[in-house]
């Protein structure tokens, strides 16, 4: 059980530390560093592995041990422990990869057709990224938070700063994650999409 307790505090904690690091370099800098997309994707995909690989080994010698569990493995069901462990410990991290991947493609779309001047190359990283961290069905508030968050610093940059240039997306990607990061369970309730979740 301790295992589990490590796997669930790194799951939520490190992209969460990760996330707030990136927001912190950006404040800054003003820029966003590939590389640190980069590692903080790999840890969230290594998180997911793992988290799944010891599940699904876990149940496994759960129901071994068990006197009536193992008959619900094989030889004597063939497919059962297989279709258990997908639908519990990986269906979810492979939805959230593919939700990733999709605006992932939305953004790289929206950079193409703006010819960068929406975007850049780098926000395209960092909107998998923080995709990544949100997951489905969180991404749903997601998407309405950054877009909320983008057009409110655009009117005020306009009407307020007087500014005519456009505002970069990243601060509306990174906030809108780490408000779903650290609100998520309540805006899941709030909206009822706890239905939508695998």
């Amino acid at each position: 059980m301790q295992v589990f307790d490590v796997l669930n505090f790194l799951n939520f904690f490190l992209p969460l530390f990760w996330l707030a690091g990136v927001l912190i370099y950006w404040l800054k800098r003003k820029e966003i560093k590939i590389w640190w997309i980069e590692y903080g994707t790999i840890i969230i995909l290594a998180l997911f592995i793992v988290w799944g690989a010891y599940s699904t080994v876990a149940t496994f010698n759960l129901w071994k041990a068990h006197p009536i569990s193992h008959y619900l493995l094989p030889p004597y069901q063939a497919t059962y422990f297989f279709e258990y462990s997908f639908y519990h410990y990986w269906l979810a991290n492979i939805v959230n990869i593919i939700v990733a991947i999709a605006w992932a493609i939305v953004l790289l779309v929206l950079y193409k057709y703006s010819k960068g001047r929406f975007l850049g190359k780098e926000e395209i990283w960092l909107g998998f990224f923080t995709a990544l961290i949100v997951g489905w069905p969180k991404f749903i508030v997601y998407l309405a938070l950054v877009f909320s968050l983008l057009l409110a610093r655009q009117l005020m940059g306009n009407f307020i700063l007087k500014n005519k240039n456009p505002i970069p997306i990243s601060h509306s990607l990174i906030a809108g994650a780490l408000i779903l990061a650290l609100f998520g369970k309540f805006f899941i309730n709030y909206f009822g999409l706890d239905v939508l979740a695998f």
